[in-house]
């Protein structure tokens, strides 16, 4: 059983067990690793199980792709949750507030090398199935508009293509990092992340520009603006996030 992953405690229920096994093998061994027996095995299950929990392979990895995603979400909650459940930030102003979240979020990021290679070798999958499309839309426009939130609260002209951009500094530094890992670039993405965020005030919107679908996504403000609403007196935070 690899490091990152424990067995599934007794009661966990057979899809769950199927969807744990699934990612094992997805990232251990990428997509041709996912038949009904090799999954069924490696969840210790019977076989079949995968056709009467998913129908067929192309359902069980809609269904991974789905878990994936929640798993990319939960550490963005742990991290939130974290930086709330540690003291030593309570001093900190908004700004070193976001670099803290930052840094820990390209941290977690970097530690999980099995969840980035589920994660891309899901996108790549995606890429050829059109119809699979609509799952990373639902979930790329919500994470847009969580940052975007981000972005209007400090007044920045276009949040959602000012979170697109730097969304796409964030994979790219990912991906950049698991074909080729280098040290130094590990120890500059924060400051990278933090150069986009920075820019984002000088976005210049190109003529016709469609209006960007996150905007029509009704979600809360992302959480480590909630995280800086705890730690720091209302004064010192942008209005939008009082």
């Amino acid at each position: 059983m690899p490091a990152h992953e424990s067995s599934p405690p007794k009661g966990t229920s057979t899809r769950l067990r199927l969807l744990q096994a699934a990612h094992e093998l997805l990232g251990e061994e990428g997509m041709g690793a996912l038949t009904h027996r090799r999954v069924e095995d490696r969840a210790g299950v019977s076989h079949g199980s995968t056709t009467y929990h998913f129908g067929t392979r192309e359902q069980l990895i809609d269904a991974l792709l789905e878990f994936n995603v929640e798993r990319d979400h939960a550490l963005m909650r742990r991290t939130s949750e974290e930086m709330v459940a540690d003291e030593s930030l309570r001093d900190l102003g908004p700004e070193a507030l976001t670099w803290e979240w930052t840094r820990r979020s390209v941290a977690g990021m970097l530690a999980d090398t099995h969840q980035r290679l589920c994660r891309y070798e899901l996108y790549l999958y995606a890429a050829r199935r059109p119809e699979v499309q609509e799952i990373l839309r639902r979930y790329r426009n919500q994470v847009v508009a969580e940052h975007a939130a981000t972005h209007r609260a400090y007044g920045h002209p276009y949040p959602e293509a000012a979170s697109r951009v730097l969304l796409s500094m964030f994979e790219g530094l990912s991906i950049m990092d698991l074909s080729v890992p280098n040290e130094a670039q590990e120890a500059w993405a924060p400051t990278y992340l933090m150069a986009v965020f920075a820019a984002a005030p000088h976005l210049v919107e190109p003529p016709g520009a469609p209006r960007d679908e996150a905007a029509d996504v009704s979600t809360p403000i992302l959480e480590h603006l909630g995280v800086l609403a705890e730690l720091v007196d209302d004064d010192a935070l942008p209005p939008d996030v009082r």
